[in-house]
């Protein structure tokens, strides 16, 4: 617990010994946020290195940009709506 002695020296204390021990206490942050920015990097080419499979390929090949991905998603839609045996 911080009593008031420790309350009024923190709240006197020089500004450069204040800059300088926050300093101190961010450089642990600066250097996790390097090793997790590097991180990210790593899983984001590993991810581009992969070669789409399956349905990944298939939405690649027919994207929503294109004529036929668009009637793809009408077709997937209206199947969606048309009522089977159990839910007629």
């Amino acid at each position: 617990m911080l009593d008031r002695a420790d309350l009024r020296r923190a709240y006197r204390a020089e500004e450069e010994a204040c800059v300088a021990e926050r300093l101190e206490q961010a450089a642990p942050a600066r250097k996790v946020a390097g090793e997790a920015a590097a991180l990210a990097i790593d899983l984001i080419e590993g991810a581009r290195a992969q070669t789409a499979s399956g349905i990944d390929a298939f939405l690649q090949q027919y994207g929503l940009d294109t004529e036929e991905g668009i009637a793809l998603m009408c077709l997937a839609e209206a199947l969606l709506r048309v009522p089977d045996s159990r839910t007629a």
